[in-house]
């Protein structure tokens, strides 16, 4: 038989808090509305602290939860609570709460100033604060009503209770509650909204009715413009952003350093790489010194990629047309097997060692200049292939679908559309390091290049620095940017394949066309079927 809360507090004082100043109880329990797994909840007040902090233990066969202060800690979240949340736990327990120690100026101080800052209120929300309320409530509203499962009506239902209440008295400039308070609150200051409360979210917990919720949103709504989604726009503040981060050169190893503006070896560099990070902004992709590095780097196809693009082009009966061909790697072996293979790239310099290679072969590629989203031919293919996952360089969800609309429109009938993904297995393990390669011409010079690879949600940034040395001089640099999408989950791009109008879409296991993909794999191969 465990002791009386009072009981229990007192001798939890004297062992534990017998330094403090003032204690606060507050809680169901203190209101003696309790049940036997209710907790005692208190406000122990000291002069001085390192740090406030919250602590829940047992003792004595009670459940404590105790908020731990000293004069200016309490003071700062009394204030934090005004300026942020609006919520006035700790000032009522302070206010509402008991007081377990013999009062004196130091608790008389502190329920004074509890007592200041409730009767200032909260922080009042502008306009704009209450149309970005409204817009959210709105929305959660919509999904509510039209619900794709029983499971996320449930989840933005409960997101909307609190919402909705704290709107209630915010918009009012009043304090406002949380969690298990809320009913409380509203109780206390509008019992008949509370009831329709507590019955339109009853409606669609049990049985997923949103009709009544639908009816009290809009009356707590209406008097500040009532529901609002079209036309809402927000700025967001001039201050989020974000600068490029310092580069260090250290060791032939390029580490990202951020931040560290007074270190000398940082200043010492901070000239160059300042002016290697403007022309990042002002350069294209896949120029004259990256295109050398591709072509020495990856001067043919792999002999399993080759051959297994090669099976779908075997079995194309028509044209066949490889967009973002580049230095013709696949396009150009195909046409000399005598496959009619037409392609395309958006990079110049791509596109003249392709057409070198071809006139050393004597061949005459039906190959030109253009980018993906903007192809407008008369011809209609059987095939359209884009290997080695060059599809991800179109990063923005808007060129996507457009590509794809224009690759949809250029097949012909019953057309396959084959092309490669990559997964996050295909992002650089060292992420943030600069690492270097060389790479020897025939000519004597020597191309070096520094790579550093960066990634920012679902878009892998890959940073190049080209260099061409000759005789320990630097006789030509190029910097370069580019972006890859990384589509670990398909279902995005599954989605935008049937909104464009794809019969059938197949993901295959990179190079075997027997076998699914899983989750190790560093590619994935959508086969499209118009």
């Amino acid at each position: 038989m465990r002791h009386s809360a009072q009981e229990t507090i007192q001798k939890l004082i004297n062992e534990r808090y017998s330094e403090a100043l003032a204690v606060f109880w507050a809680g169901s329990v203190s209101r003696r509305e309790g049940t036997q797994f209710s907790d005692l909840d208190l406000v122990i007040i000291y002069e001085k602290l390192p740090n406030a902090y919250r602590e829940a233990f047992i003792y004595e066969d009670w459940p404590i939860d105790a908020f731990v202060h000293d004069r200016e800690s309490i003071r700062y979240f009394f204030e934090e609570s005004r300026k942020n949340s609006g919520i006035s736990g700790t000032i009522q327990m302070i206010l509402s709460g008991k007081e377990m120690m013999p009062s004196s100026d130091f608790s008389n101080g502190i329920r004074k100033e509890a007592y200041h800052y409730l009767k200032q209120g909260p922080a009042a929300w502008d306009k704009s604060q209450i149309d970005k309320e409204r817009f959210l409530m709105t929305d959660a509203l919509e999904d509510i009503l039209y619900p794709k499962s029983y499971e996320e009506q449930i989840a933005s239902a409960s997101w909307l209770f609190e919402a909705l209440s704290q709107f209630y008295f915010r918009a009012q400039n009043k304090w406002c509650a949380s969690g298990k308070s809320i009913i409380h609150y509203l109780h206390q200051a509008n019992p008949d909204l509370a009831r329709e409360f507590s019955e339109s979210f009853k409606h669609v917990f049990k049985g997923g009715d949103a009709a009544h919720l639908k009816r009290l949103v809009e009356k707590i709504l209406q008097p500040y413009g009532g529901f609002l989604w079209e036309g809402y726009y927000s700025d967001a503040s001039q201050d989020a952003k974000m600068p490029e981060p310092i580069t260090l050169a250290e060791n032939n190893d390029y580490m990202i350093c951020l931040g560290e503006h007074t270190h000398s070896e940082i200043t010492a560099i901070l000239p160059d790489r300042q002016k290697d990070k403007e022309q990042m902004k002002k350069l294209d992709t896949y120029q004259n010194l990256c295109t050398e590095v591709y072509d020495l780097s990856k001067p043919n196809a792999p002999q399993n990629e080759y051959e297994f693009y090669r099976s779908y082009v075997i079995e194309a009966k028509g044209a066949i047309l490889e967009p973002m061909c580049g230095t013709g790697r696949f396009l150009l072996p195909l046409i000399e097997e005598g496959f009619d293979v037409h392609g395309f790239d958006a990079s110049q310099s791509m596109l003249q060692k392709l057409y070198a290679k071809a006139r050393a072969k004597n061949l005459k590629p039906n190959v030109w200049y253009d980018f993906i989203e903007n192809l407008n031919q008369s011809d209609r293919y059987q095939l359209i292939f884009i290997p080695t996952g060059s599809f991800g360089l179109i990063t923005e969800k808007k060129n996507i679908q457009k590509a794809l609309k224009t690759i949809y429109a250029h097949l012909g009938d019953k057309g396959l559309f084959v092309f490669e993904t990559e997964t996050l297995h295909a992002v650089p393990k060292e992420l943030g390091i600069w690492r270097g390669s060389r790479w020897p011409k025939e000519d004597g010079t020597l191309l070096l290049l520094s790579q550093l690879a960066i990634l920012n949600e679902e878009v892998c940034y890959s940073i190049g620095k080209y260099e061409l040395i000759d005789n320990n001089s630097v006789l030509q640099t190029e910097v370069e940017e580019y972006k890859i999408r990384i589509y670990q989950d398909p279902s995005f791009l599954l989605h935008l394949l049937a909104e464009v109008g794809f019969s059938e879409v197949r993901l295959i296991k990179a190079f075997n066309r027997q076998a699914s993909p899983d989750e190790t794999d560093a590619s994935i191969v959508f086969e499209c079927r118009k």
